[in-house]
Formats: C-alpha cells, structure tokens, sequence
C-alpha cells in the first residue's frame, strides 16, 4: 500500500453520477489516482462492497479504482473531481406503487336486531307470511350473531326473497313456525387477518372439498378484515440509471407512473393492475437524453397468493342436517384443516386433511403462473370410507384472459368409491365434469362468449351443454334459446332496458324502466311490461327509504289474475344507552352526535344519509367493515354562533358491530363590551382578552372595545396589559339576542399590579 507521504490531499467539489457537487477531501497520488472520503462513500448510497481503506491524517479514504469500471475526471479550472461508479455497486432503490392502508377497527357495546316481515298473495289465493329477524350483540370482545325464521301460510317462498339466502327451496309440507337459522360468536382480528368463530359456520371447500354447514369451532384466515390489502401477486420491473433520470412507467401501453430516480438500480413493486395477461414498459431518461426501454411480461390472477402470504382454515364440530327446516339437527361429529401458502409469487400450495367416524380424507393441490400462458392448477384427492373403500379424485384447471381475450378450461374426475366427508349419497356425485369456455371484448361494441359444459353420471344418461349467444340443452326435451338485451342508465339512479328472445319457439319481449331509491331516505321504482307467448305480462314496484326502515309494494299481473307482496325492513338499535328505529344495519352501524343541533344534514361518503333528530343524533345503517368510512356533517346547517371542532371524520367499525362519531359542537354566546380599567379608563389598545379555562386571545379595541367567542352564563375572564393583569367577569343577560352589547365592564388589577 502508498505510503502517506504519496499522496496529495485536495478539498475539491465532487460529482458522483451527475449528481450535484458536495465539497469533500479526496486523496491524489502521482499517477492521478484518487481516493474518496469514506463518509462520502456512504453517502452515495454505494452497498456493501468496500476495498482496503487508507487512514490520512484520521481520515479514512476508499480506493476509487476499487470500483471496478469506475472513472474520475478532474477539472482544475473549476477544482472539480466528477466521479462515476457503475450502477451495480449502488443500493436498489425501492418503491411501491400501491400502499396498503390498515384502518385501525374500533367497535363500541350495544346491540341491534335486523328484521324484514313480509305478507304475499297470489293470483291462487296463497299467502305466505314470513318474518327473518337477525338479533346481534356487539363489543370489544366480538360479535355474537343470530337468525331467526318466522313462516306462515300456504304459498312457497318468492324466489327473490331475502330469506333464499338462508334455504334454497321450501317445501309446502314443512310446519308453518320458527326456525333457528344460525347463531355464531365471531372475533375478528385484523392484525393476524384471521376470525376465530364458535357456533354455526361453513366449511372451507379448498381446490377439492365441497362447502358445508356445521356448528363447532373454526379459526380460519378472513382478508375481508383488510379490505386494502391485495392478497395476489402484483407484477414488478427493475431498471439502472448511471445518473440521474427520468421514468415512465405503462401498463399495457397506458401511462401510469412519472417519477425521479437518482444514479444507481431501482426497482417498483406492487403495481396496480387488472386481472390477466399484460406487459409492463420502463422508460428511463437521463440528463443527456439518452434513453432505456424495459419491457417485461406479467400474468396477474386471484388464485394465487402473494409469496409468503397464508390461507387457512381449521375446523371441529359436527355437520348441520336440514338447515333451514330444523332448528338444532347436528349429525356425525368431524375435524377438518386446510392450508394455502405463497411458496412465491409465480407457486401457491395447498393441502387438506380431514376426518370423521366414517371417512377419511386428504388432498393436495398447486396452482402456478406463466406470464404467456396462464394460469393452471393442478389438484389430487383421495378418501377412504369405512363402507365403500378407497377412491381417488383429480382436478386439473386453465385460465388466461387479456383485455380483449379470455380462455378457461377445468376439469374434474372422481372414481366410483371417492366421497366428501359431508356427503350423504355420494353415489349420485358425477364421475366426470367439464368446462370450457372463452370470450371476446369489443370495448364500447360489447362483448361476445361461449361455453360449454359436460357431467358424466355411472348410472346416468351423459348429459352436456353449449352456452353463448345462443344455448342448446340436450336431454329428453331438446331446447334452444337466443336473444338481446339492451339497458341505457339514465342518470345516476334510473335506467331503462328492453330485451327479446325466442325460446324454443316462443317469443318473449319484455320493457322496463326503473328508479333505484337512494342510499338515504327517499324512494324507487319499477314499471315493467311485455308479452310471453300469447299472455301479457305487467310488473309494477314501489319502494321507499325512510328514517326508520324501507318498505316495498311489488305486484305483477298474468293470466292467472294478480299477485302481489308487501315488504319491511328495519332495524332496532341500542348504543351507548341511546335507542334508534332505522333502516336494516346488515354489516356495521354508525351513530353520529352533533351534541344536541337539531335538522343538521350528515353525509356518509358524500351521500346525504338523513338529518340529526332532536337530541342530535342520527344512526348511519349500511356502514362498510373494517373500511375508511367518511362522515361530514353540513356547517349551513349549524346556528351562525355555533362552534364545532370539525366537519368531517373516519370511523372503521367491525363487521356487525357499531361505532359513535361525536361531533363536539357548542353554541357560542359571542359578546360584545367596553372594558374599564380601575380608574374608569378604556382598556388600551395593545392589550387582550382571556378567558379562564382557554387559550384564545381576544385583542382590546379602540376605546377599550372587546369582541368575545364562547363566553359562558357566568364568566371569569382577564385582562394582559403591559405585564399587568386586570379581572373581571362576564355576565350573560338573559334572552340578550344573538350578540348582546354588555355595554362598560370594569376590572380590577391582581394583588401587586
């Protein structure tokens, strides 16, 4: 190594990369090599290579020619070194494109019960009468949630109503009464991104397993605890910039991202973009002009996870039988546990394991992507059953979708002994399912798809079908149907739309135009008329949005006569030892608090919701779960001496939980008076004015005029003058009118003033 006495130390102004100067000491021996101070060094941002260090006069320098393919170039006009080390020596530098934003959940104690009754008649002289009630208590602790079915009459069930979410069909013969629907103690915990549920809960079906209902105990993850958190893999690009520069990001030829980058590799992750096959271009200018272009292929897709990321569900109880038609019939007790892992962003594993008296079973799957392919997955399964033997069962799935095109293919083969745990005839389930599928976008032209579909039963006829701008049924009754469909929307909340088809022979056409009631209170409706066949058809609904509940008229007219039906929905709420009556809750619930201002308008995500009652209250229904929900209230309608903290809050409620959003608002008495020091003389100007118990300054006028905010009925206040400090207090008179003059008001100066 040189010797000390080699080299000339010089204080010179230093440009790494283009960047702009910073002076620093650097070190030249005779052969105009240089050495750089090593603070410098680290503040280029240069990553963890680092050559043999000098130490000259206790400072220590770094060999530039430890740099391989590194240059200096000193001007000695300017006294100027410019330095240029290549970008693989400099630490990356990365930037997400899209932030994922956690909303702390808060959920206050109280309770609510959603109901819907509702009364139909047929043209036949049926009714039905039906009342679904859904009781959920609430606190910190966690949701504990129930639902209730009430029946009554002789007609089926609408097949559009609110209560088909609970039972696919009923059956005339089913006892008229009340049945317990579910019951479920939930707590959600969005920092692990899991629920833990006791009681009534669905199983995980995974790549190979079938949904069902059981009562027990489950801790399965639930991403809808962060709704901004984005569970698949988002494609990324990386570019090197030997100086500073310019980019431009495009996703699929659309700009979407400008940015400065400084001298070295950089690298964007997490960027948006839709569903599917796509390219991603990187442009990156520099100071000189001169250009790269990186362009990179990316498959994004729903059925993959991000690397890292878990899914999973596991599950003890024992299965629901006749759900919707018995109250507490649990049958054969079982354990079951399913797991899904990110191994990276391209492969997502999974497994399953599950096991009652009778039947056993596993299953294994792996779903990857290949940015010019698609996306596939690939699963196997077998049980083994205390009566019917060893069965095995195959899944194989591909999907690949552009902005214009789309293709998806899956298929499903079980042997004649394979069984879920759940199943009860599971020789009826099919030996063999197909699909097949694709489509074309023609942008604002519309849009064009096909399908086709095929289930294999052992000891059944094969049966297939074709599903497109026209469909063909093959069975014992061949049948065809084609038709259009056309819907103009004619503002924010009312569309028309028309449709004709003709199904096998038979021409229907049908015309409609609706109005949808608004989020708050107001009101909807429908008018609809057409020709089936050699029948008229006229359809008509009502409905409205009010304070306390929405309710609906719906009728349709046939042949047969009239049938109509009559609806209500509301809820009753109690929070805080505050009662409400309001539209059906459903998710999660907001009570809003303007502190007593009465008919003051509060909006929830600009949408105006309703006004504040008397006391000042008004419950927001309808409230998105563990999301930014943004409640304002309108200053118009607050009185002019009114004073208010804010206008506008977040609140973040649990799913089925409620939350208060206190608006601390006061009405201001303002007044106005001639303050008098001891010896009967205005106040003077310079001075001000604070009242005890606030900061505020309130600055003296002229002649000892003062303008006060806030004042109470009886008011201690004083006066700050050239260090001295003079008291009084104020004296609200009664009914004195919005700003009452007071008129001379003396104070009296402090002990030792």
């Amino acid at each position: 190594s040189a010797a000390a006495s080699d080299f000339e130390m010089l204080m010179v102004e230093v440009s790494f990369n283009g960047s702009d100067d910073a002076s620093a000491f650097v070190l030249r021996d005779e052969e105009e090599h240089y050495w750089i101070e090593e603070s410098v060094i680290e503040a280029w941002r240069i990553n963890g290579h680092r050559p043999p260090a000098v130490e000259h006069r206790g400072i220590r320098f770094l060999p530039l020619a430890g740099f391989q393919g590194s240059s200096a170039s000193f001007d000695k006009s300017r006294v100027r070194l410019d330095v240029t080390i290549p970008p693989r020596y400099i630490h990356t530098q990365v930037r997400a494109i899209r932030q994922d934003r956690e909303a702390p959940a808060s959920a206050g104690l109280g309770l609510f019960a959603d109901y819907d009754l509702a009364y139909q008649e047929s043209a036949d002289d049926d009714d039905l009468f039906t009342a679904l009630l859904k009781p959920t208590f609430f606190s910190p602790a966690g949701v504990f949630r129930n639902a209730l079915l009430y029946r009554h009459g002789s007609a089926g069930a609408d097949e559009d109503s609110v209560w088909d979410d609970y039972r696919d069909d009923w059956d005339e013969d089913d006892d008229n009464g009340v049945v317990r629907l579910e019951s479920t103690w939930v707590r959600d915990d969005p920092v692990r991104l899991r629920s833990l549920r006791l009681g009534d809960g669905i199983l995980a079906p995974g790549m190979l397993g079938s949904a069902a209902r059981f009562g027990g105990i489950q801790l399965a993850t639930n991403f809808d605890t962060r709704p901004d958190l984005v569970t698949f893999p988002l494609p990324r690009i990386a570019g090197e910039a030997l100086m500073a520069s310019s980019v431009e990001l495009y996703v699929d030829g659309q700009l979407a991202l400008s940015d400065d980058v400084g001298s070295g590799p950089f690298r964007y992750h997490d960027i948006p973009v839709v569903t599917g096959a796509g390219q991603l271009s990187l442009v990156t200018r520099d100071l000189t002009g001169r250009e790269q272009v990186v362009v990179t292929d990316f498959y994004a897709s729903q059925r993959l996870l991000r690397r890292g990321l878990s899914e999973y569900s596991y599950s003890l109880g024992a299965f629901r039988n006749d759900y919707g038609m018995e109250s507490n019939d649990y049958g054969e007790a079982f354990l079951s546990g399913f797991h899904r892992y990110g191994v990276s962003d391209r492969l997502t594993l999974e497994g399953q394991l599950q096991s009652s008296r009778e039947i056993s079973r596993a299953a294994a799957g792996a779903t990857w992507s290949m940015p010019r392919l698609g996306v596939t997955s690939v699963g196997v399964g077998a049980s083994r059953a205390d009566d019917g033997g060893t069965g095995l069962e195959s899944f194989f799935a591909h999907e690949y979708r552009t902005r214009r095109y789309r293709a998806n293919m899956a298929v499903r083969y079980s042997s004649r002994d394979y069984r879920q745990i759940s199943d009860d005839e599971y020789r009826s389930r099919p030996r063999l399912s197909a699909t097949l599928g694709g489509g074309v976008n023609f942008d604002r032209f519309g849009a064009l798809s096909a399908g086709f579909g095929r289930r294999e039963y052992r000891d059944a006829p094969r049966n297939w079908s074709v599903v497109g701008y026209g469909s063909y049924l093959d069975g014992e009754d061949s049948d065809y149907a084609v038709g259009i469909s056309l819907t103009r929307f004619l503002g924010p909340r009312r569309s028309a739309s028309s449709d004709v088809s003709l199904d096998n022979g038979e021409l229907r056409a049908r015309a409609e135009v609706r109005s949808y009631a608004p989020r708050g209170p107001g009101y909807g409706y429908r008018v609809a008329a057409g020709r089936q066949g050699d029948e008229d058809v006229w359809e008509a609904d009502l409905s409205a949005n009010t304070r306390v509940g929405s309710y609906r008229l719906e009728s349709d007219h046939e042949e047969d006569g009239l049938s109509w039906r009559l609806s209500a929905a509301g809820s009753a709420a109690w929070i805080g030892g505050m009662p409400f009556l309001t539209r059906e809750v459903r998710d999660a619930f907001a009570v809003v608090k303007v502190n007593g201002f009465e008919d003051v308008r509060v909006y929830l995500d600009n949408q105006e919701m309703g006004r504040t009652d008397g006391s000042g209250r008004i419950l927001l229904p309808g409230l998105r779960p563990f999301e930014r929900n943004r409640v304002r209230i309108n200053m118009d309608d607050l009185p002019l001496n009114a004073r208010v903290d804010r206008l506008e809050t977040v609140v973040t409620p649990y799913a089925g939980a409620g939350v208060v959003a206190d608006f601390p608002a006061a009405e201001s008495r303002d007044v106005m008076l001639r303050l008098l020091l001891p010896d009967g003389s205005p106040a003077p100007q310079g001075g001000f004015v604070v009242l005890d118990g606030s900061d505020e300054r309130f600055p003296v006028g002229l002649e000892g005029s003062v303008y006060l905010r806030g004042v109470d009925e009886r008011q201690p206040a004083r006066l700050h003058w050239q260090e001295k400090v003079c008291r009084f207090t104020v004296r609200l008179p009664p009914g004195g009118g919005p700003v009452p003059n007071l008129g001379d008001v003396g104070c009296s100066f402090e002990t030792g003033d």
